[in-house]
């Protein structure tokens, strides 16, 4: 009887213990499944966190790299452009006067130094009137040595009689003036320039350009000076 009983209790309950144990275990595997799945979630998570990182890295690097080049093209372009201007400056005439050579020679170094510095001035507008006056100077000087060249040119018996030649030292004057003139403008440009390193530079060439302009009024003195019979007249005519 009690054979009978124990067989009835297990026929009922057992089924409902091994279901109860087979979904147990199904809710454990689910549940693991969804802890495996969501570790993997996260792990891509992480995977795309990294992964946008090392992208954003990346194009940071890149953009850094890019503008690198392109300041080193650009200070490469404006090295070349200075270069050039500097070269198309020089003077083209050869004085035989060695007064003028070396009055010649400064000035060129001078106008060398306001171009390359011009090219620094960060208010363009005034770079480029820096440039302007510094080229001209150099231009300037080729006109007065070639005037002071054929002032010279006259014989000593001409001069005796007519006196120098006033027309082309009339000339080298005019030209001497507007040196004079332009190097004015220049020391207004100079006080508007912030960089005080730029400011000191076109300091130091204004002061040999004006040396050289004060160099070149003494050597005209000298070209008129001596006697001559009709020198009054020659002068009278080239309103000298």
């Amino acid at each position: 009887m009690k054979k009978i009983l124990v067989l009835i209790l297990l026929a009922v309950f057992v089924p409902s213990v091994v279901s109860a144990v087979a979904n147990g275990n199904g809710s454990a595997n689910a549940a693991s499944t969804t802890t495996v799945s969501g570790d993997d979630t996260v792990v891509s998570s992480d995977s795309g966190q990294n992964g946008n990182q090392t992208q954003t890295q990346t194009q940071t690097s890149n953009t850094g790299t890019d503008t690198a080049l392109q300041v080193q093209a650009q200070t490469q372009a404006q090295e070349e452009k200075t270069e050039k201007e500097v070269k198309e400056s020089k003077p083209e005439y050869s004085p035989r006067n060695e007064r003028a050579t070396e009055r010649m020679s400064a000035v060129a170094t001078a106008v060398e130094q306001l171009i390359r510095v011009s090219n620094r001035v960060e208010n363009e507008g005034i770079g480029e009137q820096i440039r302007t006056i510094a080229q001209t100077q150099n231009q300037n000087q080729d006109k007065i040595n070639q005037s002071i060249d054929k002032s010279e040119k006259r014989s000593s018996f001409a001069k005796f009689f007519v006196g120098a030649n006033y027309k082309e030292l009339k000339e080298a004057k005019k030209i001497m003036a507007e040196n004079q003139n332009q190097i004015r403008t220049l020391e207004q440009l100079m006080t508007s320039v912030e960089s005080d390193s730029e400011k000191l530079e076109i300091a130091n060439q204004i002061i040999t350009l004006q040396e050289e302009n004060f160099s070149l009024r003494d050597q005209l003195e000298e070209a008129d000076d001596g006697f001559s019979l009709f020198g009054w007249f020659s002068k009278l005519m080239n309103r000298y």
